[in-house]
């Protein structure tokens, strides 16, 4: 595993002799190690997730605890279901956080030819660009609603917020 946290030394206590912990590791490292890997597994539950859009960046596809942000950045078949046709997919959910549930993702994301540049592409849309195109074209499409007033009418507001 990549990265550190308060759980790791109790993790390494209780892993097996195939579990590598790797600790912190720069961005080019972890973007290596994003490359390299099958599939990236995800069990855990995040409002957002940066974790599975990192993965997806690189063309990775994502097993994924199907609750939180993960449900929202992966799709995919949820572990049980038959084995879906086409490649328009970036990863596989499963249902319950238990490794009967993990082991059937895992072995439903085997009989999947993912498309590592569909999902690559997909991940775009979480980009940094989109999100400040979309927060700015918020911002002027609201901004232009309010008028603030101190007990007197105010004329209304016109602004425009660049991405620049």
């Amino acid at each position: 595993g990549v990265g550190t946290g308060p759980e790791m030394e109790n993790l390494k206590r209780i892993a097996k002799g195939n579990v590598e912990f790797l600790g912190w590791q720069s961005q080019q490292e972890l973007r290596e190690y994003y490359r390299r890997c099958r599939a990236l597994i995800f069990p855990g539950v995040e409002d957002f997730g940066i974790v599975p859009v990192e993965a997806q960046a690189c063309g990775r596809p994502v097993i994924a605890y199907g609750e939180g942000g993960a449900s929202e950045t992966v799709s995919g078949p949820f572990a049980g279901s038959r084995s879906p046709s086409g490649t328009r997919i970036s990863g596989v959910f499963f249902e319950e956080q238990n490794v009967e549930a993990l082991i059937s993702a895992v072995e439903l994301s085997r009989q999947i030819d993912f498309d590592s540049d569909f999902i690559r592409k997909g991940s775009l849309r979480f980009s940094k660009e989109i999100f400040k195109e979309r927060i700015a074209a918020f911002i002027n499409s609201e901004v232009s609603d309010f008028v603030p007033t101190r007990g007197r009418v105010a004329p209304r507001l016109s602004a425009q917020i660049s991405t620049n």
